[in-house]
Formats: C-alpha cells, structure tokens, sequence
C-alpha cells in the first residue's frame, strides 16, 4: 500500500464508503485498528485482514456485509490478540466476537 507501511490505526467511519471492504487492507502490517462502521461497504469480510500481526480492533458493524467471519480472527482474539471485533451479527455469522450491533434485526 505504498508510503502507508507504518499507518496504525484507520477511522474511515460515518464515510459513506460503497463496495466491499478492500482486501488491500490485509497489507497494512503495523495496523492496530481499523474501523469501517457506519458505512455501505457490503460483501464478507475479507480473510486477509486476519493477517494484520498487530491487529487489536476491527469494527465493521452498520454496513451490509454478510457471510461468516473467518476463523482466523477467532484464533487471533483466543491468543489476546484481537479484542474488539465488532459486525452486524443478525447479518454476519460470527461466534467469536466481542460486540454486536442488532439494531439492523429490527
């Protein structure tokens, strides 16, 4: 991702953001947060962020993304890596995270 190999934390929240979240997120090695809430990002949670070594909070509820959230972030928030993960979850399957916005159920 090019001149962003030390960016740590990204607040692209309330942005307005369409499409699926990018996968080239995946690449940001040093990155500790990452919050796409409150947007219209869709699609499934890319696997590739579960590779981001010092990951500590992904937040990703109020969009609509679907599917299931990959099992290496279960692993991740086991190993006390992860702490926060947070999705939709009437929308996204996920058995290990650590908030759920269930406003979308309604």
């Amino acid at each position: 991702m090019g001149q962003l190999d030390e960016l740590m934390k990204l607040d692209l929240a309330y942005n307005e953001l369409k499409g699926p979240i990018p996968s080239v997120f995946g690449q940001l090695e040093k990155l500790t947060r990452l919050d796409v809430s409150e947007n219209q990002l869709a699609g499934t949670v890319p696997s590739e962020l579960g590779q981001i070594s010092f990951l500590k909070e992904l937040i990703l509820y109020a969009n609509y993304i679907t599917g299931s959230v990959d099992t290496i972030f279960c692993e991740r928030e086991r190993q006390y890596w992860l702490e926060q993960l947070s999705v939709d979850c009437c929308q996204v399957a996920c058995r290990c995270c650590s908030s759920c916005d269930n406003n979308v159920c309604n």
